[in-house]
């Protein structure tokens, strides 16, 4: 399964105007996950930079994960949301 991402970066071998759509998603997933860092609730006897940014590296690494393999966070395995 192709997602989006790979086809308009193999879309902008050709097109050089779409290069930059990729990289616009990576780095608004990068800002998702960097917003997670700053906003997560720590206890604050574990609140360490190392916890901070191991909470960011899970967020990013999930949305990757879920976007490659075509499923949506919080969907079962058919894509439905749980009722």
């Amino acid at each position: 399964m192709v997602c989006a991402d790979d086809f308009l970066f193999g879309l902008g071998i050709f097109l050089p105007a779409l290069r930059i759509v990729p990289y616009l998603m990576l780095g608004g997933t990068l800002c998702v996950a960097l917003s997670y860092m700053v906003r997560a609730f720590i206890e604050p006897k574990f609140d360490t930079m190392r916890a901070r940014l191991l909470v960011m590296m899970l967020a990013f690494v999930s949305r990757l994960c879920a976007d490659f393999l075509g499923i949506s966070p919080g969907c079962d395995s058919n894509g439905h949301r749980p009722t």
